[in-house]
This record gives structure tokens, sequence and C-alpha cells, in this order.
């Protein structure tokens, strides 16, 4: 089984990157630690994922760049909550802010509005991906799955 995947080219440290991908564990000294998050932003659209030992959430939202972050942090980010899938806790409407600081592998999520109003969760970001050439506007890659190593992919 194979899939083609096409990588679409952005700036890697701009203010807020239009594509990234994020995955790591939720911090121990945080709340909901031990969950792993992968947040995928694609424009003004995102994804959330949670993993945890009782299932996994699905989380869509809207996103719109945001200013009220420390000054430090390279990308801030509000989102709403479009859907969820398989969580009876994120509802329609509720707002969080995201902040990112990818040199530092560094997330944090503060819900804003809706059940879990007033947490903080900080994320160690385990793996990132953004797309790093800027003079290629596509590259393609042959995504293949295969049962003794897992994922495979060859440019």
């Amino acid at each position: 089984m194979s899939a083609s995947l096409i990588l679409f080219a952005n700036p890697v440290h701009a203010q807020t990157p239009t594509k990234f991908s994020t995955k790591g564990a939720i911090s121990e000294s945080s709340n909901f630690h031990g969950v792993i998050l992968w947040t995928i932003i694609d424009n003004n659209k995102g994804t959330m994922i949670l993993q945890s030992p009782v299932g996994r959430g699905l989380v869509h939202v809207s996103i719109a760049p945001s200013t009220t972050c420390d000054s430090s942090t390279p990308i801030c980010l509000f989102s709403t909550v479009i859907d969820s899938t398989d969580s009876n806790v994120f509802k329609t409407g509720d707002t969080a802010r995201i902040s990112i600081n990818l040199d530092s592998k560094q997330e944090s999520l503060s819900m804003l509005t809706g059940v879990l109003a007033g947490f903080d969760a900080s994320v160690d970001l385990s793996n990132t991906w953004i797309p790093h050439s800027v003079t290629d506007s596509t590259k393609h890659y042959q995504i293949g799955l295969n049962e003794s190593i897992g994922v495979t992919a060859k440019s």
C-alpha cells in the first residue's frame, strides 16, 4: 500500500507559519500529563488529536493569529472548535490560545472558554514537521507501509 504526499513550501520561522505539524507528550507538570497531542495547522484551520490511556479524541479548529502571547513566543494562535469526535469535553465554539516555539520544542495550550476554561497544558515537542524548501514549491514523496519497519518514505 502506498500513497503520494505533496508538501508545499512555506517560510520556516515566520511569525505564523501557514503549514506545520507537531507531536509531543503533555509534560508532567501540566494538567492531563502523559496525553500525546498532535497539532496540525494548515493556514486558517487545524486538527488536534489527543491520545490518552482512555482513548483518542479528534478536534477540528479554526485558526487565527493572536497577539496575546509573550513577545518572545514566535507563533501565537487563537483557535475556535469547529467540531470534535470521540470527546465529550470539547464543544463547538470553545476557544483556546496556542503558543509554539519550535526552536525550544515547546507548545502551550491555554483553554479560554468551555468546560476546560482556565486549564493550561505544556507540550514537550518530540516531532515537528515543517516544509523546509522555499525555492522548490512542491516535493513529491512516496509513502509506504511496511509490516516489518513501519512507515517508509522516499523522494
